[in-house]
């Protein structure tokens, strides 16, 4: 670096810019061009490049460096084939299809799994897949049902159950909750009613 006074003017000459702490300009200052360094290449003040098809960059006048804005593509979950053209930032989506639970894409219409309980398919809108049950199973008489490992209707492991004021309560008993006398029905009702336990004000 080299420092130069010309009067009330002060002029620092470095291997990247020219800084003027003043409006007025020696002659020869305008021979000296404002430059910035990236990846081993030299640009210009105010010259815009892109490194690459996602990054766009240029050479700040005031900033005296390189300014970069990256371009961020838009991943589609339901996209299962893709298109990656040369120059081309984000690629195209050429065909559509369904995210199913096991992280897999499949393709619009098709059937994604078939067991004895369940059939699995992507819909032709696309999307998420949809799931439609292949046995009618009955509607389990409690509010905490649970299906076992390898069945496809759920249990009761606890029993018949109703619900009040967010308690469960089972079958037969009779409790006071908030000044409420609240009871759950026996089992044989609650397969035709609700499940939720009769209450009064005590």
């Amino acid at each position: 670096m080299k420092l130069l006074t010309i009067g009330v003017v002060v002029v620092v000459v470095c291997g990247v810019c020219v800084c003027d702490n003043t409006s007025a300009k020696p002659k020869y200052a305008k021979k000296l061009k404002q430059h910035c360094h990236y990846e081993n290449a030299t640009y210009h003040a105010g010259q815009k490049f892109k490194p690459n098809a996602c990054t766009s960059c240029r050479c700040s006048r005031h900033l005296r460096r390189v300014v970069c804005s990256v371009m961020d593509c838009i991943w589609n979950p339901n996209c299962i084939k893709y298109e990656k053209k040369k120059g081309v930032c984000c690629p195209k989506c050429l065909e559509y299809g369904c995210l199913h639970k096991d992280n897999k894409a499949y393709r619009l219409g098709s059937v994604v799994s078939v067991n004895k309980c369940e059939k699995c398919y992507c819909p032709k809108s696309g999307g998420r897949t949809e799931c439609e049950r292949l046995n009618n199973c009955p509607r389990p008489p409690c509010v905490d049902p649970h299906i076992p490992k390898g069945k496809c209707c759920p249990k009761c492991p606890n029993g018949p159950s109703c619900r009040a004021f967010s308690q469960v309560i089972r079958a037969g008993i009779e409790v006071v909750i908030n000044g409420y006398r609240c009871k759950c029905p026996r089992k044989k009702a609650m397969w035709r009613g609700s499940l939720d336990a009769n209450c009064f004000k005590d």
